[in-house]
């Protein structure tokens, strides 16, 4: 909580002559005190004033946030259909490593992220990183069987999943009122860490 007035009042009340100095710069000092209580009474007033706005601003820096964490995923996941469709049918191994790896990636992103209380919350991570795997696995499939039939169902199963995975992560950024003036999302952890005055 913020100190009162007559804390930082306390605190502003230095000594007319700290150690060394004659009464010749006593005349000066007790001008700078007054211009100091001065000061004083200026900085409580844009103290305060900040603190009124920083509840306004707070909320646009914690939907920057969510953007950036949404958009991180997004990233790895559009970089991951990338490389299935370069490699499927040419080097199936090393697309699945790396999609692998990509997934693994962005699962730890966004488990970094989000704040899991449940493990069905904790799943619900896990949804939309498959599809990428399943797009994978069943275009090299179709690729070495020289069928599509599959791979139209199975980048329906994928458009599913990854539609899912979103609104899941809509359900996860919910907003909660902070302080009756700005709304936060409740679950993301850097937005825990915010709100650094109080």
């Amino acid at each position: 909580s913020l100190p009162g007035r007559q804390e930082v009042e306390e605190v502003a009340r230095v000594p007319l002559l700290p150690f060394g100095l004659s009464t010749e710069d006593a005349a000066p000092m007790a001008g700078a005190r007054s211009e100091g209580q001065q000061a004083l009474e200026h900085n409580d007033f844009h103290l305060r004033r900040f603190l009124r706005e920083q509840k306004q601003w707070l909320s646009y820096d914690a939907h920057a946030r969510i953007c950036m964490s949404l958009g991180m995923n997004q990233v790895l996941l559009a970089l991951s259909y990338y490389i299935v469709s370069r490699s499927a049918g040419k080097k199936p191994v090393s697309m699945m490593a790396c999609i692998i790896g990509l997934q693994v990636l962005a699962i730890t992103l966004q488990r970094l992220d989000v704040v899991t209380r449940r493990k069905a919350e904790a799943s619900g991570l896990l949804l939309g990183h498959f599809s990428p795997i399943v797009v994978g696995v069943l275009s090299y499939f179709c690729r070495l069987h020289r069928g599509d039939k599959g791979l139209g169902l199975g980048l329906s199963v994928a458009f599913v999943l990854h539609g899912a995975w979103l609104v899941y992560n809509g359900l996860q950024f919910r907003l909660f009122s902070h302080d009756d003036l700005s709304v936060i999302p409740s679950k993301l952890r850097t937005v825990l860490y915010l709100d650094v005055l109080h």
